[in-house]
């Protein structure tokens, strides 16, 4: 690797911003058009030095998008963007039906309130299912939830 203090400190200065997948920083590395063969050793040296950890970067991310409203099908479509493994993401995202309901529940209820303004019931539910698709919950959850809220208040 001839350029191996450069591409490791590019590497390194990536890296201090934030978290990133190996995806992610093969990419950067890319963009600053080094070869592919020093890219891929700097990532292999990233990896074993752990700074770069594909699987905690998953959990890390899955949480904080649980904590903004995310549903899983929309968690694993950003992992999937960030360059995660599929077997990483199944394993981080999988699909815990108990907590997709609970935290479906938290956002509906979240959201009535700002559609409380909205007249027309049915104008109401459309948007609060338009709103809980977008968040990535899937539509059986989503129909079991609206079973039990009243649109028409």
């Amino acid at each position: 690797m001839n350029n191996s203090p450069q591409i490791m400190d590019a590497a390194l200065k990536i890296l201090s911003r934030r978290a990133h997948s190996a995806q992610e920083l093969r990419n950067k590395l890319f963009k600053k058009e080094f070869a592919r063969r020093d890219i891929d050793a700097a990532v292999a040296e990233c990896l074993r030095l752990n700074l770069v950890n594909d699987h905690l970067l998953a959990e890390d991310y899955t949480e904080e998008l649980k904590s903004k409203g995310c549903g899983p099908y929309k968690i694993k479509l950003m992992l999937y963007k960030k360059g995660i493994d599929k077997d990483i993401i199944n394993e981080v995202a999988g699909g815990r039906e108990n907590d997709e309901s609970r935290l479906a529940g938290e956002v509906l209820a979240r959201k009535m309130k700002s559609l409380a303004r909205e007249p027309d019931h049915k104008k109401r539910r459309e948007k609060a299912f338009r709103f809980m698709i977008s968040r990535g919950f899937s539509s059986d959850v989503i129909r079991k939830l609206f079973e039990e809220q009243d649109f028409t208040s």
